[in-house]
């Protein structure tokens, strides 16, 4: 179950207008509207254990970040969770925090990462209905998409994974690496940035989010209560 819950360098944000999130049914739904939507259903006990809810605001912010999700078909999907071999002490972070969804006698895993010569770390998930809802949620024909009721999802906590994940300290700002969404979504995600805490951002190249020196040391505060320890050089 859900938690219920031109453009170039220089674009800045100057307004924003609330977007109501449709309910509309799938078959109702265009993909042109990119209306999104979780159905609420009871859960079989094989599709059991649900995701907590304060995992959702973890899960929110890795999903803007490298998290996948995969489904196949109509099979039920699954999460994989990735890192770099540096950020071993990261991923068994989050593998403790989300080892409940995996199958009895997980681990994590090493994989050898061929283009850049060097490894990672990894684990998988089981393939359940709850993580088929994200997938309906973040996913459009296979692509990451933002949905439009993210605002309303987004938390200081998903901000500092989101960041852990896909963060950059830059010396007068901070970065965001959105490169991987459409211009259309980081600019929801830009707006949506400033309409819940204010935060002054720009667009810079490859539709990375730039959070500008004069919110930096508020983004700062938001999110470092919330960070691993391992990952708080990209905060210091």
């Amino acid at each position: 179950m859900i938690w219920s819950n031109p453009v170039g360098d220089s674009w800045q944000y100057r307004k924003f207008e609330k977007l109501t999130f449709s309910t509309k049914s799938d078959s109702e739904s265009t993909k042109s509207t990119r209306v999104r939507t979780v159905i609420t259903k009871g859960y079989s006990k094989s599709s059991l254990p649900l995701i907590n809810k304060e995992d959702y605001e973890i899960l929110y912010g890795l999903i803007l970040g490298d998290l996948f999700i995969s489904r196949k078909n109509n099979e039920n999907a699954y999460m994989r969770f990735e890192q770099s071999i540096i950020h071993k002490e990261y991923l068994e972070h989050l593998f403790e925090k989300f080892k409940y969804l995996c199958t009895a006698g997980a681990s994590i895993k090493t994989a050898e990462r061929k283009t850049f010569d060097t490894s990672s770390v990894y684990f998988t998930t089981r393939q359940l209905t709850s993580i088929t809802e994200l997938h309906k949620l973040f996913y459009i024909e296979g692509r990451k998409i933002v949905p439009l009721n993210i605002g309303s999802l987004l938390t200081e906590r998903s901000l500092a994974y989101w960041a852990m994940d896909d963060g950059d300290n830059h010396k007068s700002g901070y970065i965001l690496n959105t490169s991987g969404f459409t211009l259309e979504d980081v600019k929801l995600l830009q707006a949506v940035l400033y309409d819940n805490w204010e935060l002054e951002t720009s667009i810079h190249s490859r539709n990375r989010i730039y959070i500008r020196s004069s919110s930096k040391n508020k983004f700062l505060s938001l999110i470092r209560p919330h960070f691993h320890d391992s990952m708080l050089y990209k905060i210091i």
